[in-house]
């Protein structure tokens, strides 16, 4: 239980301080070379958070809990909408595609995933 908390915060502050913002840009620049700009940030994207849900299997033994998805995609709608003036488009743009990467993951974790999961 205390393990899954810790997930809970280290996952929502990795959003919140756009760590997962700069491991999807490290794939991105990798994959972007040969799909394009934006199916790179896309793939970039689920890479990372497929890296995270890995880092939830290991440590907790089951996927990303819905809650956290949900949590992830809420700062990040926070971030675009306080900082909009701050932001560049590629920012604007890494932050849209990170929002569908967690949709559709949200998507399959309630498709394939155990509803007592998803809190």
């Amino acid at each position: 239980m205390i393990i899954t908390v810790l997930l809970y915060a280290l996952t929502l502050a990795a959003v919140y301080y756009a760590i997962t913002g700069i491991i999807q840009g490290f794939f991105a620049a990798l994959i972007g070379r040969l799909f394009g700009v934006n199916l790179g940030i896309f793939i970039g994207g689920l890479i990372t958070w497929e890296i995270i849900d890995w880092i939830w299997i290991l440590i907790d033994g089951d996927h990303i809990p819905i809650t956290v998805v949900i949590g992830s995609i809420t700062l990040l709608v926070m971030h675009g909408v306080i900082g909009k003036d701050q932001l560049n488009e590629n920012a604007k743009l890494m932050m849209s595609a990170e929002q569908w990467v967690l949709i559709v993951l949200g998507i399959y974790l309630v498709a394939t995933g155990d509803p007592t999961r998803w809190f």
